[in-house]
């Protein structure tokens, strides 16, 4: 959204485990023991962190609703983007599938296609060092 609506606020975008669409998403999320490990988790992390601890579910209440209805971008409206992208997904990740991430990349004009081999949607915990390079090494 904001490379196409305010590219003036960035030079580049790693995008990554990103949907452009609800097409994007597995169809079984909901049910994947990974993911539900991750709500868990972050269930508890909010608890701690959070000024309304007891407001979690809630919080992902509100998030399942986006989440089952955006974002909704046309191709078009992703041909619009001039900043170098790289679009990039674990291997194995739970919530978006495959075709979705190579299709955003083709449709992004210039973008750069990186599938981290042996992660999921959950690089950044799996192997930081190697997410973490991914990054820096693209917006480098």
């Amino acid at each position: 959204d904001i490379a196409m609506n305010h590219a003036d606020r960035l030079d580049r975008l790693f995008a990554f485990g990103a949907n452009t669409n609800l097409g994007g998403l597995k169809p079984d999320i909901d049910k994947n023991p990974t993911f539900a490990k991750y709500i868990e988790r972050m269930g508890e992390d909010y608890r701690k962190l959070s000024k309304t601890p007891d407001k979690y579910d809630d919080f992902v209440a509100a998030v399942s609703q986006m989440w089952a209805t955006q974002p909704d971008y046309k191709a078009e409206q992703l041909a619009t983007i001039k900043s170098p992208v790289a679009v990039s997904d674990g291997e194995h990740d739970e919530a978006i599938r495959l075709e979705h991430s190579t299709e955003m990349a083709k449709e992004i004009p210039g973008s750069k296609l990186m599938i981290l081999p042996s992660v999921s949607h959950f690089a950044f915990w799996q192997k930081p060092d190697e997410f973490n390079a991914a990054v820096l090494d693209f917006l480098a």
